[in-house]
């Protein structure tokens, strides 16, 4: 028989930025949130927090390298 899909999920939440004006203070409150709501789900989750550009683009790189077919995929910055 064929095994289930397996569900997966990238979450990113940066809340520091540089410029006052652009911070998110509760971005890191809700991807917390909607990580543990993902998981309720079955989702293997991966959250970062505050990350700068390339460690962005190195956990970004590192998820979709481990992305196989049929996988449930879910991205969310």
């Amino acid at each position: 028989s064929e095994s289930s899909p397996r569900r997966t999920a990238l979450l990113i939440a940066n809340a520091n930025y540089t410029i006052p004006t652009n911070r998110h203070v509760s971005a890191v409150e809700n991807a917390v949130t909607f990580q543990n709501s993902l998981r309720q789900l079955k989702f293997q989750v991966n959250l970062h927090t505050n990350l700068r550009k390339a460690q962005t683009e190195d956990t970004l790189r590192d998820f979709c390298r481990d992305i196989q077919e049929n996988d449930w995929i879910l991205f969310y910055y």
